[in-house]
């Protein structure tokens, strides 16, 4: 439906959804972007809240290579 409506609209929407992953205890976000032709790009992060408050997101292939090293 979204595609359709861009194509006759001639828009983009980006769509964003955030939801918990209880495996492995972060809030994980994909995006999707929709262009005039249909589905651009899809983008999946990770965010974490530390024992500050504060946030950190990353890219799901960082935060795999974050914990292969350390």
């Amino acid at each position: 439906m979204v595609t359709q409506k861009n194509r006759i609209q001639k828009s983009n929407a980006l769509m964003v959804y955030r939801y918990f992953d209880k495996d492995i205890q972060v809030e994980r976000v994909s995006a999707h972007h929709f262009g005039v032709d249909g589905i651009n790009e899809v983008r999946y992060a990770i965010c974490k809240e530390d024992e500050f408050g504060y946030w950190f997101m990353c890219f799901e292939e960082e935060f795999e290579r974050l914990n292969k090293e350390g």
